[in-house]
């Protein structure tokens, strides 16, 4: 066979392999650019995009008025009335010790709209819970209580402000009152609280029933006897008021007196 009739298959091909090759190339370069525009226009376009995140709630225009006859409107994403000013004072920790037997709760206002801080309660009977008056005062009975059966008779005499009549019975030559509260223990009993059965809160004073701790019974709490059969055979629930004045409490009940 002649090589001319090689050469014309040869250039036929090339006539027509050449220009796809070239025309594969652009269309492979125009297919990359359109991938990059994509990627960075990706969720432009989406129509199902979430846009509420960004885009501000409009808050209702009611209004409302503080404790302090301020009158606020609705602001923030949650739309909420916010009374408290910007220098209410900051919260800080309580100390160790502010709850002692007690559950430290949060919460609540004051007049001005600023948080209050953490307030203590404590449970005296069943699911019953003091105010942080009733717990005070509780304190001061439970202190009181707790020197005289310790042989601090001078704390205890710092505890009291009831009338030391009965105590002059005993000792009428003495003068001062931690002598009169220590000659006085044996014939009162100078015992510990075992237990809280209730309180009750009547203005200012707070009246305190307990049970005394008696380590010597078998019941291990202070008990009464009592001759009257019609009635509970023994007496173990002795009640304690504990006075406020200002900011300060003092007891004014003498643990009971066993003749």
């Amino acid at each position: 066979m002649s090589k001319k009739y090689f050469i014309v298959p040869i250039v036929a091909c090339l006539l027509v392999v050449v220009p796809l090759v070239s025309q594969a190339s652009i269309f492979g370069n125009l297919w990359q650019k359109i991938n990059i525009f994509q990627n960075q226009t990706k969720g432009v376009f989406d129509k199902n995009k979430d846009v509420s995140s960004t885009t501000p709630r409009a808050c209702a225009q009611d209004a409302k008025q503080c404790p302090d006859g301020r009158w606020v409107n609705r602001t923030g994403p949650n739309c909420q009335f916010k009374c408290a000013p910007a220098d209410c004072p900051k919260l800080v920790a309580p100390a160790p010790g502010f709850c002692k037997n007690g559950k430290i709760i949060y919460g609540g206002e004051d007049i001005r709209g600023c948080q209050l801080g953490p307030k203590c309660q404590l449970a005296f009977g069943g699911n019953a819970t003091t105010s942080v008056e009733q717990m005070k005062a509780y304190r001061v009975l439970s202190s009181f209580l707790s020197a005289l059966a310790d042989g601090k008779y001078a704390e205890a005499a710092g505890y009291y402000d009831g009338s030391y009549d009965l105590l002059k019975s005993f000792s009428p030559a003495e003068k001062y009152s931690f002598n009169l509260l220590k000659k006085a223990c044996g014939l009162i009993q100078c015992l510990k609280i075992n237990k809280v059965v209730k309180v009750i809160q009547d203005g200012d004073n707070f009246v305190f029933t307990v049970r005394l701790r008696d380590p010597s019974t078998k019941t291990g709490e202070y008990c009464i006897k009592n001759t009257d059969t019609t009635v509970k055979s023994c007496l173990s629930d002795f009640d304690f008021i504990v006075k406020k004045d200002d900011n300060s409490y003092k007891v004014m009940t003498l643990p009971p007196y066993h003749q």
